[in-house]
């Protein structure tokens, strides 16, 4: 996931599938930061987001909504 946004921490991701389940990735991050991102999800990635937000993080939480 790509982009660029003034205020992250309002940022919210998630996947819906082709069955219309809804995956939430991260939601409302509680970091400063502004500027562009590069966002790459791994189930068996190390970490999760951090700032800059820039790799492949862990999922906070595979919760589905």
């Amino acid at each position: 996931m790509k982009g660029n946004h003034t205020a992250f921490k309002e940022i919210r991701a998630s996947l819906t599938a082709p069955d219309t389940t809804k995956l939430l990735l991260f939601n409302h991050k509680s970091f400063n930061y502004q500027g562009s991102f590069n966002l790459t999800f791994d189930d068996e990635a190390k970490f999760k987001i951090k700032t800059p937000p820039s790799g492949i993080f862990k999922p906070d939480k595979l919760k589905y909504i």
